[in-house]
């Protein structure tokens, strides 16, 4: 029987390698440059996200009244006799006034742009 034996890697009867040199050598030249793209990608996407979290909002992202409207200097909010407000909430231009008397309970809207009442909406208990 004639056998043959493996001395190693650098012996005689070594096996050949499954990549050659220069595609091993290529191999590592695309591996690194994957991982810099990564990285690259990476510091790109957090760099964006302390951008824009850190931006500050200017005068143009807020709501704006148009020029062609003054803002009254005073609103008057007709409410039933003996109403007592319990909550106000601000959206925008908008203003909520939650009241409650002793003949109704509701929400009024108010423009605060234009000082008009847009709706009112009143609450109505089970009929009885």
């Amino acid at each position: 029987m004639n056998e043959r034996r493996d001395t190693g890697p650098a012996g005689a009867g070594a096996a050949p390698p499954f990549l050659t040199e220069s595609q091993i050598r290529k191999l590592r030249i695309a591996v690194i440059a994957m991982g810099a793209v990564l990285l690259l990608g990476f510091a790109v996407v957090i760099g964006r996200i302390v951008q824009l979290m850190s931006r500050v909002p200017s005068a143009a992202d807020a709501i704006a009244v148009p020029p062609s409207v003054q803002a009254p200097s005073e609103i008057k909010l007709a409410l039933p006799q003996g109403a007592v407000v319990r909550t106000l909430s601000l959206a925008g231009n908008r203003l909520a006034v939650h009241f409650e008397s002793p003949s109704a309970s509701g929400v009024a809207i108010v423009d605060l742009a234009t000082g008009r009442t847009v709706h009112t909406i009143e609450f109505v208990g089970a009929a009885r």
